[in-house]
């Protein structure tokens, strides 16, 4: 069986190389993994805020423009969107039982991937954290993880899975909850990074984000253990790998959709530090390949 690793090219395109059965010795022994073309990035990752002139309390967000910026940066923009639209910056949604799911704001805006442009028009909301198999099994009446904790990521799922998961989520709660786009999640996890990983160039930090092969310690973990991004997103690398639609807007039939509509992003607790460089991702599975105690899932949300 062979495995495909996709990399960010500076066209509308990836570029996918492929590994044999010994895909695992050979990423092993990758030095790194960078974006095609990939312009350097700048000394400093801050960039001028661009606000909103005239706005009403309950108009439109902006769509921010400059990119890069930093965490500060990130954060006023979050609290500008919400205050513009009228919405609160983070929000919790009862899923029963005392069981509940936290979303936060992700505003509109750009980011780089490569020399490619790519634009977020509409601000949307990402769940805080991977969902927890207390999460899945509340929503699904059933658990199929391999290794059990109300606490851990949900795992050995595919992407059908978490396409059931968020059809089942909105329908309990009254909510538009989805399994994100590529280009939502790309833009969450940098939060405004132009850098070989979302909070830096600095290979050494990995674990102060990430649970990875290194640091695992042989057994699973809670979720939000380790340092969000900018954005205040947990876990958002590392742990399980997170299914995503390619594409920029979601299905209108999700019944019709086929495992190549999807792609996995954010690496997991095996992956080396290679597989944590921005624009790394894998194809998405069916469900009888090797690995499958790796793949979890995220949410997003609309805001209204």
């Amino acid at each position: 069986m062979k495995t495909a690793l996709r990399l960010g090219c500076p066209s509308n395109r990836f570029r996918t190389m492929h590994f044999g059965p010994a895909a695992a010795v050979l990423l092993a022994l990758l030095p790194y993994v960078t974006l095609a073309d990939a312009p350097k990035p700048p000394a400093s990752t801050s960039a001028p805020a661009s606000r909103p002139t005239s706005q009403a309390a309950t108009g439109p967000a902006e769509a921010y423009s400059a990119f890069p910026f930093d965490a500060g940066e990130a954060l006023r923009r979050q609290n500008e969107t919400a205050k513009t639209l009228g919405i609160p910056k983070d929000v919790v949604i009862d899923l029963g039982n005392k069981v509940s799911m936290k979303f936060i704001l992700i505003p509109a805006g750009k980011f780089m991937a490569g020399q490619r442009e790519v634009v977020i028009t509409q601000p949307y909301y990402l769940a805080v954290y991977k969902v927890t198999q207390a999460q899945y099994e509340q929503v699904m009446g059933t658990n199929p993880s391999s290794v059990k904790g109300k606490q851990f990521p949900v795992n050995s799922v595919t992407w059908r899975d978490a396409v059931d998961f968020a059809r089942k989520a909105s329908t309990k709660t009254g909510k538009n909850i989805h399994v994100p786009t590529e280009s939502q999640w790309d833009n969450a996890c940098r939060a405004g990074a132009n850098t070989k990983y979302f909070w830096g160039d600095d290979e050494s930090k990995l674990g102060d984000y990430c649970w990875y092969r290194e640091n695992m310690g042989g057994t699973m973990h809670a979720v939000g253990l380790k340092k969000p991004n900018a954005w205040g997103l947990y876990d958002i690398n590392g742990l399980m790998w997170e299914p995503c639609r390619i594409g920029n807007a979601d299905p209108g039939d999700t019944q019709a959709e086929t495992v190549k509509d999807y792609v996995l992003r954010g690496a997991t607790w095996g992956s080396r530090p290679p597989m944590f460089v921005l624009g790394v991702s894998m194809p998405a599975t069916e469900g009888s390949a090797q690995g499958m105690d790796r793949f979890g899932m995220r949410m997003s949300m609309d805001v209204k």
